[in-house]
């Protein structure tokens, strides 16, 4: 997981908040001319298993690749060619998933 935080917070006061749960690492701090402060922390974490099928809608304009499907792990080590990015609603800040997947037809006959 990669973070971009805007703040009013000191670099040491952002630096020690970060550290205290101990799984954010901070990349890096940029001052602003504004007085706010950027940073960019990483962690890594399990989010659980993730398996997407997402069917193709041939009426879409521009619609692509059919059915989609992004499976939880690569067992085939395809290195999953085709991204996805889903955004999470206003409910919650800014969130990307990205996950990596395969067009159905040619994955599920692997199976």
């Amino acid at each position: 997981m990669i973070e971009v935080i805007l703040t009013a917070e000191d670099k040491n006061t952002a630096s020690e908040l970060l550290a205290s749960g101990g799984e954010r690492r901070l990349i890096h701090h940029e001052p602003l001319r504004s007085g706010l402060n950027l940073f960019m922390t990483s962690a890594v974490f399990a989010c659980g298993p993730v398996e997407i099928n997402m069917p193709g809608n041939p009426r879409m304009p521009g619609q692509v690749f059919g059915d989609l499907a992004f499976p939880d792990e690569d067992i085939f080590g395809t290195g999953r060619p085709i991204r996805a990015l889903i955004t999470r609603g206003d409910e919650v800040p800014p969130t990307v998933w990205e996950l990596g997947g395969h067009r159905a037809e040619g994955f599920a006959a692997r199976r």
